[in-house]
C-alpha cells in the first residue's frame, strides 16, 4: 500500500517528460499543443466524463455532502487567495482574481482524470465531473466577471453571453448531459457507448503528453508571487480540502478523491485567462509550470498520507461498486 503513491505518479511524470522532450527538441512542433489541447478538451475528456456520469449511481452524482464539500474546498481557496493578495500585496481586483484563479482551480482535466483513473478506475472520474460543474458554474464566471469589470470593455460583459458560451463547451455540457441520462435511466446504445469509451480512454496519455508540450513552450520567471501561488495551491489547498471533507463527513473514497484533486497543480486554463486579459501573464505561466513540477513531490506525499490514514479503503467503496482487484492494489 505504501508504494501506491510512487506507482500512481511515476507513469504520469514519464509521459509529461516525454511531451516536454518532444517539444524541447522539436520532435513535435510546440505549436501543435493547441491542437492536442483542443482534442482533450473538446473530444476525449467530454467523452470520458459523459460515460462516467451517465453510467454512475444517481445517489453519487447528487450526494449533497460531496457537492458542498467540493464547492467549499474550491471556492474557499479562491476567496482565501483573493483576500490574501488584496490585503497583503495590495493587488487590484483583476490581479487578485487572477491569482485566486491560479490558486483555487486544480488541473482536473489534464492531470486529475488520468491520476484518479490510474488509482481507482474510470468510475472515479465522476468526482472530476462534479468538480467540473462547480468550476464551470461558479469559479469561471466569478473570475471572468472580475476580470471583465476591470477592463475598458467591462460594459460589454453579459451574463447571458457568458452562459451561452459555457453551454457551447463540450467539457461543460458532457457531465450535465450524463447526469440527465443517469437520472432518467436512459439506455445508451452499445455502439455509442463503445465509441465514447474508446475515445475517452485516450484522455490520460494525450492530456499528460500535451501538458509536457505546454511546459516546453514557456520560460520560467521567479518571484515571490509565484512561490506563494505554488504554496497556496499545492500545500494549503489540500489541507483546506481535508478540513472541509471532515466537517461535511464525506464518505471516505470521495474524501480521498476531493483532497487529491485539490492537491493538484494549477489548471492550464490560468495562463489562457492571463494572456487574454493581460494580467500577470509571466507569473501565471511560471506558477503553472513550477507548480506542476513540484506537484510530483507534494502529490506523492499526500497520496502516501491518505493511504497511511486509510482514506483509500473502507466500506464506503461499495457505493460505487469498485472491484476487489482495484482496492487490493492499494
Amino acid at each position: 500500500m505504501h508504494f501506491v503513491a510512487i506507482e500512481a505518479t511515476i507513469p504520469l511524470a514519464v509521459i509529461i517528460v516525454a511531451g516536454w522532450l518532444s517539444g524541447r527538441f522539436n520532435i513535435i512542433n510546440k505549436e501543435h499543443r493547441t491542437s492536442f489541447s483542443n482534442f482533450v478538451i473538446n473530444f476525449s475528456s467530454p467523452s470520458l466524463l459523459f460515460i462516467a456520469t451517465a453510467t454512475s449511481d444517481v445517489s453519487i452524482l447528487f450526494n449533497v455532502r460531496v457537492f458542498f464539500a467540493f464547492l467549499c474546498s474550491l471556492l474557499g481557496m479562491y476567496l482565501l487567495s483573493y483576500l490574501f493578495y488584496r490585503k497583503t500585496f495590495k493587488y487590484n481586483v483583476s490581479e487578485s482574481s487572477q491569482c485566486a484563479f491560479v490558486c483555487g482551480l486544480p488541473d482536473m482535466a489534464f492531470i486529475g482524470i488520468p491520476l484518479l483513473a490510474s488509482i481507482w478506475g474510470a468510475e472515479s472520474v465522476v468526482t472530476v465531473a462534479i468538480g467540473n460543474v462547480i468550476m464551470s458554474v461558479f469559479i469561471i464566471p466569478i473570475t471572468i466577471s472580475l476580470l471583465e469589470k476591470s477592463t475598458i470593455k467591462s460594459n460589454a460583459y453579459s451574463f447571458q453571453k457568458h452562459l451561452k458560451l459555457l453551454l457551447s463547451k463540450p467539457l461543460v455540457v458532457a457531465p450535465i448531459l450524463g447526469a440527465v441520462v443517469a437520472v432518467l435511466q436512459l439506455p445508451i446504445p452499445d455502439v455509442i457507448k463503445k465509441t465514447l469509451e474508446l475515445l475517452g480512454h485516450t484522455t490520460a496519455g494525450v492530456s499528460l503528453f500535451t501538458l509536457g508540450l505546454i511546459i516546453a513552450s514557456f520560460k520560467i520567471k521567479l518571484s515571490s508571487t509565484i512561490w506563494i501561488n505554488i504554496a497556496l495551491k499545492n500545500i494549503i489547498h489540500p489541507m483546506l480540502a481535508l478540513i472541509t471533507v471532515i466537517l461535511f463527513k464525506v464518505p471516505s473514497h470521495f474524501a480521498a478523491e476531493i483532497v487529491l484533486l485539490c492537491s493538484l497543480p494549477s489548471a492550464v486554463l490560468g495562463p489562457i485567462f492571463a494572456m487574454k486579459y493581460n494580467v500577470l501573464s509571466e507569473e501565471t505561466v511560471s506558477s503553472v509550470i513550477l507548480g506542476t513540477l513540484t506537484s510530483f513531490i507534494t502529490v506523492t506525499i499526500i497520496l502516501y498520507l491518505l493511504s497511511t490514514f486509510n482514506l483509500f479503503t473502507g466500506r464506503d467503496y461499495a457505493l460505487v461498486n469498485y472491484s476487489p482487484n482495484k482496492i487490493s492494489a492499494l
